[in-house]
């Protein structure tokens, strides 16, 4: 007896005029197997039944996320299933990498204003100053820093990866920063601050696991800026010079995210 499939049932969910949801459901019939659930596997993958991972044929923000078989009922032989077929939007699917962003505000001390321009104070004593008249009638000069707070993004990207090493996987991506723009962001803007995972299907070669990646964005860098200070002052000079003065220490290794999250 040939396997036969005919639809049973199709609800599709619009909301805020986008299609949010999908759930189909197919009679398949004329299955057989060495046992029921062989039975249910080849009725799952049976002609006709859409994959995981395909789009909804009237909207492509739908993909297949699930697929169930029901027993229906069997003359001993043959076995007849209701299949049920779960479609869910693109940005709830983990059949490619989804991300999601939020901010914070994080506070960080700077040498420098909006600018690039090193920040001075200035303060010229009285011709009568007593307290220490080597000072009396003299302007000084002073560089000063400051706290800020800046905005700091945060992505949040979950996706299944094929791999026997995710370990290595996982060290390859973390403490690593963006060698090219990314997602909107400069070279050296992005940083990989957490790594996790967690196996998925330990039958397939290579595993499948998903993992879960969060990328944090500062306009600024992630490189920390070394700047001299004056040892009587306590503070910067006002004239530091680029590079000697003070300059960024490259601390962390850098690969092109695209090639891993386009």
């Amino acid at each position: 007896m040939a396997i036969t499939t005919r639809i049973r049932s199709c609800k599709l969910r619009q909301e805020y005029g986008v299609y949010s949801g999908c759930e189909a459901e197919y009679i398949v019939s004329g299955v057989t197997g060495a046992s029921l659930s062989a039975a249910a596997v080849a009725a799952i993958t049976a002609t006709d039944i859409p994959d995981y991972g395909d789009a909804l044929p009237a909207s492509t923000n739908l993909y297949v996320d699930s697929i169930d078989a029901d027993l229906a009922g069997t003359d001993g032989t043959n076995y007849e299933f209701i299949v049920k077929v779960r479609y869910i939007p693109y940005g709830e699917f983990l059949g490619a990498w989804v991300w999601k962003g939020s901010t914070s505000l994080a506070q960080t001390n700077t040498a420098r204003d909006i600018g690039g321009a090193d920040i001075t104070v200035q303060y010229t004593y009285p011709d009568d100053y007593v307290a220490d008249p080597a000072y009396a009638g003299q302007t000084i000069t002073q560089g000063g820093t400051v706290g800020v707070l800046k905005p700091q993004l945060e992505l949040v990207g979950n996706g299944i990866v094929e791999t026997n090493t995710p370990l290595v996987t996982m060290d390859s991506w973390l403490n690593k920063t963006n060698s090219t723009d990314w997602q909107g962001g400069q070279a050296g803007s992005w940083y990989i601050s957490n790594v996790a995972y967690t196996i998925l299907d330990v039958s397939s070669s290579p595993r499948k696991y998903m993992f879960e990646v969060t990328a944090q964005w500062r306009y600024s860098g992630w490189h920390p800026t070394a700047v001299f200070v004056d040892p009587v002052t306590g503070q910067p000079p006002p004239d530091l010079v680029a590079g000697l003065g003070h300059k960024t220490v490259l601390s962390y290794q850098n690969f092109d995210f695209n090639n891993v999250w386009s």
